[in-house]
Formats: structure tokens, C-alpha cells, sequence
């Protein structure tokens, strides 16, 4: 079992009391001071003490980031709770100072694309929904949620924003492209893809959880059904047409008009962007430029 100490690193108890072990607390002050005045990393801290064979603890000569870290925080070494001082109050604060600026990481506030996006990008290879993340270089990430499929398109906000700009003066330039047709109305929807692709997995798998298909294809017969009322779909057709016959063309991308027309969007791996509107209308645009 590893043994652990109980009394911080730089301290030892001599007949009772809590006294200095002065070579760790040498090492102690020359932390802080490497830390304060040199603006060392705390790996580049490790290295050293491990360079210098000062044990951290027995049978524990390698320092790791952690280990600086814990001594960094510990308020005993400016003489709190009766341990002797190793570093004055001055020290001690202007060093968490430090550290507080230096490990803060400021919050960077999502872009209303961003916004307008969640719940409606998804993957085009499996129907699942995607998150975005930023990368250590603050370039925008989106990644599939399923663990199965884990497909990741590097995308900016104005690659986005430039595609389905395009999309949508296309449909103002020519709003009869919002017509849907009946067969389409009610077979050829994402979610219904998605189902077909998972049943599909399923079916191909050694082990075999009938109980398992035989939902998912309940729950891919149930949206079709749901999306073959074509009295509902022929509303929704005309109110965006309306929509748009009254719309000017864009110069920049109108997030009120996106987010009040249109439902799910896909992007495949050739970059062709995937415009689903509320009537279940898709309709395409390749953007080719900007994406990785």
C-alpha cells in the first residue's frame, strides 16, 4: 500500500511537534520562488525537484505537476494552524494570484449560429444529433452524439452561415422549390433514415436482440405514418411560401428567418449542405469552401 503524507511536504515531527525538515523545506521556498519570480510551469518545477533527488515522500523521487500544485495550495507554510513559516503572506497570496489568472480560462460565449443550431444540425451518416465543441486552436468542432458512428466535421460559423444564406435566396428566388411531393412527403425524412440505418446495424449483428428490432421498426413505421398527412404538409408549404414570395434577398444571414423556417439541417462529408424546412421539404447546396 502506498503510503501517503500526513503532514505536508517541508514538516516533521520531532518528539511531539511539528518542526521544519529543512531540506524539503528548502525545497519548499524554492518553489515559491521559482514560481513567483521565473513564472515556471508546474511540470517544469517537477522536473527539477526530480532532477535535484529530492523524495517527496519515501519511495517517491519523481515529482509530478500535482505534487507543485499541492504545495503551491497549502496556507500552512505561512505559519497558519501553529506550523512554522516557510513563506511570508505576501508570498502566499501573490503566488494564488498568479495562478488564479493563469489557469482561468475565459468563458468564450456561444455565437448565436451556435444557438440557433442546437437540436437542429445533425449527422448526415446516421441521423444523430450533433454538439459543438472548440478545439485547443478555437476552431469549431462539431461532433456526432452517437458513440457508433463518432463523426467530426470541422466547420466555422461563416462556412455555416455562408451555405445556408444560399439556401435560403435560392428558395426566395424560386419559393415553388418548397413544393413537396407526396411520395417524399411521407417516406423520405431523417429521422426515418436514421431508424432504416439502425435496423439495418441491427440485423447484421451476430447476437440478435429481436425484442430490440422489432421496436425500432415500430418506431420507423410510426414516423412514417406521422409524416404522411398531406392536408398538414400543404399548410406548412404555403405558409413558407408566403414566407418567402415577401422576402428580399439576403446580402447576410437572417437567423430569425432560419430558426422560424426550417427544421434540421445535415451536412455530408463532400461539404453539400442539407436544408430541411417545416414541411419537410429538403433542399441541397454544396459549399465546398472553408471546410476542413
Amino acid at each position: 500500500m502506498r503510503k501517503q503524507r500526513y503532514i505536508p511536504f517541508g514538516y516533521k515531527l520531532c518528539n511531539g511537534e511539528i518542526t521544519l525538515h529543512e531540506q524539503e523545506a528548502e525545497a519548499v521556498r524554492m518553489i515559491f520562488q521559482k514560481y513567483l519570480h521565473e513564472s515556471l510551469s508546474y511540470q517544469a518545477l517537477a522536473d527539477q525537484l526530480t532532477a535535484r533527488g529530492i523524495p517527496y515522500r519515501e519511495n517517491a523521487s519523481v515529482w509530478n505537476k500535482s505534487m507543485v500544485k499541492r504545495i503551491l495550495d497549502t496556507p500552512k507554510y505561512m505559519g497558519a494552524d501553529d506550523y512554522p513559516q516557510l513563506v511570508s503572506e505576501a508570498e502566499f497570496r501573490q503566488t494564488n494570484a498568479i495562478k488564479a489568472v493563469k489557469y482561468t480560462r475565459q468563458a468564450v460565449p456561444p455565437s448565436p449560429l451556435a444557438e440557433a443550431m442546437k437540436g437542429r444540425l445533425i449527422c448526415h451518416e446516421c441521423g444523430s444529433g450533433y454538439s459543438r465543441k472548440l478545439d485547443s486552436r478555437y476552431r469549431e468542432k462539431w461532433s456526432c452524439k452517437n458513440q457508433d458512428c463518432k463523426t467530426e466535421i470541422r466547420i466555422t460559423d461563416a462556412w455555416l452561415q455562408d451555405g445556408f444564406t444560399a439556401v435560403l435566396n435560392r428558395v426566395i428566388a424560386h419559393p415553388s422549390k418548397l413544393e413537396v411531393e407526396k411520395a417524399l412527403s411521407s417516406l423520405h425524412t431523417l429521422e426515418v433514415t436514421k431508424l432504416t440505418n439502425e435496423i439495418n446495424r441491427e440485423l447484421y449483428k451476430k447476437d440478435l436482440n429481436e425484442d430490440y428490432v422489432k421496436a425500432l421498426i415500430m418506431g420507423c413505421a410510426a414516423e412514417k405514418y406521422a409524416n404522411c398527412t398531406e392536408g398538414n404538409t400543404q399548410y406548412l408549404t404555403d405558409i413558407l411560401k408566403k414566407e418567402f414570395e415577401n422576402h428580399d434577398s439576403l446580402t447576410e444571414f437572417d437567423i430569425d428567418l432560419f430558426t422560424r423556417t426550417v427544421e434540421k439541417v445535415s451536412i455530408a462529408k463532400d461539404g453539400t449542405i442539407h436544408v430541411r424546412f417545416i414541411n419537410q421539404k429538403t433542399i441541397s447546396h454544396l459549399n465546398d469552401e472553408g471546410k476542413e
